[in-house]
């Protein structure tokens, strides 16, 4: 689906959601020699606080992300993000993008005017390419996954 989906049952998002999420096999620090799998749940909003999460100041305001896991080769991760209100004009989204809002929201103005409105509850996925607007009136915080096909062909 070129113009990207998004699930309006938060029922079938939310199993949508742990689904992708819960399946994501990454290299864990304490057992650097052993694959396994990595949950994200709800309940790890509070890793938003951690010591390790980038945040980040653009004119005053801050991101948080929080990378909780992450493919050997970099292409594919998967984490928590969190942003006040912000608004961008996208020319190429750099990357393929699943995202399931867990508060706030976004709206989506496709190139060919087309708008998708994005709540918490709802997932979505923004194909890499995307041209649009991006705009989010009262922040969000959003469990992501990506996948960036760049990175992938370095390997």
């Amino acid at each position: 689906m070129r113009n990207g989906w998004v699930r309006n049952n938060p029922r079938t998002a939310k199993v949508l959601a742990a689904f992708t999420l819960s399946t994501l096999w990454v290299a864990s620090a304490a057992f650097a020699d052993t694959l396994r799998p990595y949950k994200i749940t709800a309940s790890d909003l509070k890793a938003l606080e951690a010591p390790d999460v980038i945040v980040e100041s653009s004119a005053g305001q801050l991101t948080k992300n929080r990378v909780m896991g992450q493919s050997t080769d970099k292409a594919h991760k998967a984490g928590l993000y969190s942003t006040p209100p912000e608004r961008a004009d996208v020319e190429s989204y750099p990357v393929d993008e699943f995202m399931y809002f867990i508060k706030g929201g976004v709206t989506l103005t496709s190139a060919d005017g087309t708008v998708l409105q994005v709540k918490a509850g709802d997932a979505v996925h923004v194909p890499k390419g995307w041209k649009g607007t991006w705009n989010s009136v009262a922040g969000y915080t959003k469990f992501y996954v990506i996948y960036d096909s760049a990175k992938a062909s370095k390997q």
